[in-house]
């Protein structure tokens, strides 16, 4: 035990001596800080009127771009006015369009029985020819009866009857 008293008997002069450093560099360092704090504070001070001008400046730029930014708006609604009767146009001829593409569909219809197999096209088509071979009127109405069973189709075209063979 004795040891660690002499060390720490011995190491009490060294902790005073850092004791006393470390408030010289404190009493020291002290000036300096406040020196430094005295400079920051200036500068901050010397700074304000350029960033007051430079506030100006930027609300001036906001001021002087506003004409502009009118301007912009009223020539982008007259655009858009403009445009209207083209888009209106554009999707009138889609529209039309669409409804041709609609009506240019034919549908391929058969029909099948027993092993047998017909298109309904040509089933109109024999129709058409035989009611022609009699008759030269202008086709008005038509109906087609197919009747698989029977192995033929009836139409009726203009108020015309007739049998075709399937």
């Amino acid at each position: 035990m004795s040891k660690k008293k002499d060390l720490s008997e011995m190491l009490e002069p060294m902790a005073e001596a850092v004791s006393k450093a470390a408030a010289a560099v404190s009493e020291a360092a002290e000036p300096t800080a406040k020196a430094a704090q005295e400079q920051l504070e200036k500068a901050a001070k010397a700074a304000e009127p350029t960033v007051e001008a430079a506030k100006k400046q930027l609300r001036k730029a906001a001021k002087a771009a506003e004409p502009t930014v009118e301007a912009a708006k009223k020539q982008l609604k007259k655009a858009a006015k403009a445009a209207e009767p083209t888009v209106k146009a554009a999707k009138k001829k889609l529209d039309e369009t669409g409804k041709a593409a609609a009506a240019a569909l034919v549908p391929e219809v058969m029909v099948q029985w027993n092993g047998h197999e017909v298109a309904c096209a040509d089933l109109v088509e024999q129709a058409r020819k035989a009611y022609r071979a009699e008759h030269k009127n202008v086709i008005r109405s038509f109906k087609l009866y197919i009747k698989p069973e029977d192995g033929c189709a009836y139409y009726v075209i203009n108020d015309a009857a007739g049998k075709i063979d399937l």
